[in-house]
């Protein structure tokens, strides 16, 4: 009987141990995992839906936004990029600099120039040791006609980065960009002399204008000086024909 017993038994404590195991492996990936592997195999389409449950399982993650945002822009969905990094900006504290320059750079890709420098700005506010925002602002300040402002942002990630294989088109740029800013400064000095002259050309000529017109005020005030003395004659004139 006891055997019996024991017969019956076996089979229930395998199936529920079957169970266990397919329902709580042991050694399972978390999502985050399975999320990361499907990004680095460059599957960026299920890399998403995978990472958007991730988020949700652990929202203090910030390296799931990022793989996140990646993610996206792979897909070429900028907007949504966007989203995951402001959402991983709610959610963590870590990686403030990276999440304002990724940001700023799907801005970009979606040709918003001004909300561009904006995030870089604030990645650089986040920390001022992040070099790639001082180089991509330094671009994107090129392409809006800032050279001073750009040659500034190139010596500073000049600084953050000394040896950067780029140095050299970089310090090429910075000798073009000053001296475009010295052309710049020199015709804004010129116009100014040249305002400054013809406001003085102007004035002369205002001057000559009105010094006439006092004289001429001049010469009709002593004619009525004269007509003033006149007296009237009241004798009479005998006309001879």
């Amino acid at each position: 009987m006891k055997r019996h017993v024991q017969m019956r038994l076996l089979p229930l404590v395998f199936l529920w141990t079957t169970f266990f195991s397919v329902a709580f492996p042991i050694g399972a990936e978390t999502l985050f995992e399975q999320g990361e592997k499907l990004f680095v195999n460059n599957e960026p389409a299920r890399a998403v839906l995978v990472l958007e449950n991730a988020v949700k399982e652990d929202p203090a993650n910030a390296k799931t936004y990022q793989y996140l945002g990646i993610a996206y822009e792979q897909l070429e969905q900028y907007e949504n990029a966007i989203s995951a990094y402001e959402r991983g900006l709610a959610s963590s504290s870590a990686s403030k600099d990276a999440f304002y320059f990724n940001m700023a750079n799907n801005y970009l890709r979606l040709g918003q120039t001004d909300k561009a420098l904006e995030y870089y700005g604030k990645s650089v506010m986040a920390n001022g040791s992040f070099a790639p925002s001082y180089l991509n602002r330094g671009n994107l300040r090129v392409k809006k006609g800032s050279y001073r402002e750009a040659v500034s942002d190139y010596q500073t990630y000049l600084v953050l980065k000394p040896n950067d294989p780029q140095k050299g088109a970089i310090d090429k740029m910075i000798s073009l960009l000053s001296g475009a800013v010295q052309e710049e400064e020199r015709k804004k000095l010129e116009e100014q002399r040249r305002q400054k002259e013809e406001a003085a050309r102007q004035q002369a000529l205002l001057d000559q204008v009105l010094g006439s017109l006092e004289n001429a005020g001049s010469d009709t005030t002593n004619l009525s000086a004269g007509t003033e003395k006149t007296e009237d004659y009241e004798g009479s004139f005998d006309i001879i024909d």
